[in-house]
């Protein structure tokens, strides 16, 4: 293994000093474009790995009846014939929907849920064996949104008959589930399907439990052949759902991520395309006082190397200090949606040894070739042609 040069790797740090202003103006490009690129990336892991965690405890199969493309109620009673297929353990009719809140024009999801029955979601299992047919639990979302309208203690349903249901407010979901919670009010079946007008002998859709993992596909299959229009979704479509939603939310990730690379490779063209006449002449002079190719190279790539690694170094800390430090609250938004009621947690760090070695391979060799292929084109010149 070649020994580090350690008076070319001084010279090297001369070199970047003597040019402070144009090797300032890059490092600062290449950290900004590595800070970005990480912090999409980081958020990225940080969610996807909340989505993987309550995933686990979402129900095997979720069965839905679609017309025109929507969602329609069913009766409740097809629970029976889904529960009679071999490997199904349990069957949960749920109930949800949203309502539609005018004065701030935004929408709170509406879930119903019974104390007796499994549910997805171990948090609302906490709160639904408090919950009372006039009572309901609220996310932190939903509570900022009504305190803006007075609605502390209680809040009035406007039911689509245009008469009225009031429920108290008997408290506030967990936070710890604030991804899936902070828009949510948490009623009864009985009332959610009142302020849904959903019938009482009715469901949204079927929630399956099924205690071998491995026969899913089986069991997707025997449901096909007794509800051929169904609309089937599994633990694992999910995930794959949300792994695309992440990835292209809105087309927001994809054109940042296209146009901090086309930023970068720009600069890396630019580096490409030529050398200046002063470096010229610099190595023109490294020549004639009996410099040889080898070295000017290895010096050449110490510079590129301190002053791309450090930009890398620079853009990927800085980026972990805004999103798990100040939970990256603009690219956040990108990843949330535009609704008016935005969830508040912390995001949880998540190391993916990929994503730094992606950020690492896609910046640092890349402006280490784009500096030495320049460098040795105009090396292998004659000297009186480099100082002439």
């Amino acid at each position: 293994m070649k020994k580090i040069n350690f008076y070319l790797l001084e010279y090297a740090l001369d070199s970047l000093t003597r040019q402070k202003r144009r090797n300032i103006f890059l490092f600062s490009v290449l950290s900004f474009i590595i800070f970005l690129l990480s912090s999409v990336f980081f958020v990225r892991n940080s969610l996807l790995y909340q989505f993987d965690d309550a995933i686990g405890v979402m129900p095997d199969i979720v069965v839905q009846q679609l017309e025109g493309g929507r969602v329609v109620s069913v009766e409740e009673d097809l629970a029976d014939e889904l529960l009679a297929i071999a490997g199904v353990q349990d069957v949960v009719g749920r109930v949800w929907g949203y309502y539609h809140f005018f004065q701030a024009n935004t929408d709170f999801a509406i879930v119903g849920v019974d104390e007796f029955e499994q549910n997805s979601n171990p948090n609302f299992v906490k709160d639904a064996s408090k919950l009372q047919d006039d009572t309901m639990f609220i996310g932190n979302g939903v509570k900022k949104v009504l305190q803006k309208f007075y609605y502390e203690k209680e809040f009035h349903f406007l039911l689509p008959d245009a008469t009225n249901m009031r429920l108290k407010i008997a408290g506030q979901l967990s936070k710890d589930s604030a991804l899936w919670s902070d828009d949510v009010m948490l009623l009864t079946k009985e009332s959610a399907k009142k302020v849904l007008a959903i019938d009482d002998n009715k469901v949204v859709d079927f929630a399956l439990f099924v205690a071998n993992k491995k026969e899913i596909p089986t069991i997707v299959a025997k449901i096909r052949t007794l509800f051929p229009t169904a609309k089937i979704t599994t633990k694992e479509n999910l995930f794959v759902e949300y792994d695309k939603l992440l990835s292209y939310r809105g087309g927001f990730f994809l054109l940042l991520f296209v146009v901090t690379l086309f930023t970068f490779f720009m600069i890396v063209y630019d580096k490409v395309s030529g050398v200046t006449s002063q470096e010229k002449s610099e190595v023109g002079i490294l020549k004639a006082i009996g410099w040889r190719v080898n070295d000017i190279l290895q010096y050449k790539f110490y510079e590129a190397f301190i002053l791309s690694f450090f930009a890398y170094a620079l853009g990927v800390i800085g980026a972990m200090f805004y999103v798990y430090s100040f939970d990256a609250s603009i690219i956040f938004d990108i990843f949330v949606g535009s609704s008016q009621i935005k969830p508040q947690i912390a995001l949880p760090f998540v190391f993916d040894a990929q994503t730094f070695f992606l950020i690492f391979f896609m910046s640092v060799p890349i402006y280490i070739a784009a500096t030495i292929i320049p460098t040795w084109r105009v090396a292998t010149l004659d000297v009186d042609e480099l100082l002439r």
